[in-house]
């Protein structure tokens, strides 16, 4: 039996670098990111993820011409459910996946971890996948080192490739040993992310149609006013 190259790859900075591996290489990728490199990923891509339904809330997150591009790649698309004019589609096997492995699936990378597992995958790479925005840091990261980890522990040859200065698997300086430099990487991170996600919060609000709890409101009431918010010199 062959071995299975797999490299993942997502949309942040240094996502170029899967272009420079050669055809024993598979190349997945997700969502709309055919985009990228006014299409030279998509040219080399040879499975395709779109894992969400054909719902108001994915449409409204999706160019008008997704599904007609997720077509016209004219190779595998894996989902979770049915998806609108899509011929060659792939039912995502996450009761498989739950049993075999663990039911942790936080974003497509999860996904795509372990079908790369399910097929025997020997060595597993992730381009373009620093998880340093909003929903990214605080959920799915998390995840995605989870089955990194996992699949390291199996004996696959696991790569990360990222341009991002911290974020998934990237850690320049170690705690307590680089004390100053690592506490203030971490305080500029956990900052970034703050702005980030008060943003991405009231967005996803909007299109959740969250309803808040009396106290959520009051307490981003006070918030709003300063009180209780400590303040940083600058």
């Amino acid at each position: 039996m062959g071995e299975l190259k797999v490299a993942i790859v997502g949309g942040s900075s240094g996502w170029r670098g899967v272009l420079a591996l050669d055809s024993s290489w598979e190349v997945w990728s997700c969502n709309q990111l055919y985009r990228l490199g006014a299409g030279a990923l998509a040219s080399r891509a040879t499975r395709w993820w779109e894992i969400h339904g054909y719902t108001p809330l994915t449409k409204a997150r999706r160019p008008i011409d997704h599904w007609q591009k997720l077509e016209d790649l004219q190779i595998p698309i894996y989902t979770l459910f049915d998806l609108p004019g899509i011929t060659n589609v792939r039912v995502v096997p996450v009761e498989a996946f739950a049993t075999a492995y663990q039911d942790y699936f936080a974003c497509t990378f999860a996904y795509q971890i372990a079908q790369a597992l399910f097929e025997g995958v020997t060595d597993l790479r992730l381009y373009g996948a620093a998880l340093t925005g909003d929903r990214e840091a605080l959920v799915e990261a998390k995840c995605v080192d989870w089955w990194l980890g996992y699949a390291e522990g199996r004996g696959v040859r696991v790569g990360n490739y990222h341009d991002s200065e911290y974020g998934l698997g990237k850690q320049p300086y170690r705690y307590a040993y680089n004390d100053q430099a690592e506490r203030y990487l971490a305080y500029r991170f956990a900052y970034a992310h703050h702005l980030q996600t008060e943003k991405w919060m009231h967005y996803e609000e909007m299109r959740l149609r969250v309803r808040r709890p009396f106290w959520e409101s009051w307490l981003r009431w006070c918030l709003a006013r300063g009180y209780g918010r400590s303040r940083v010199e600058t």
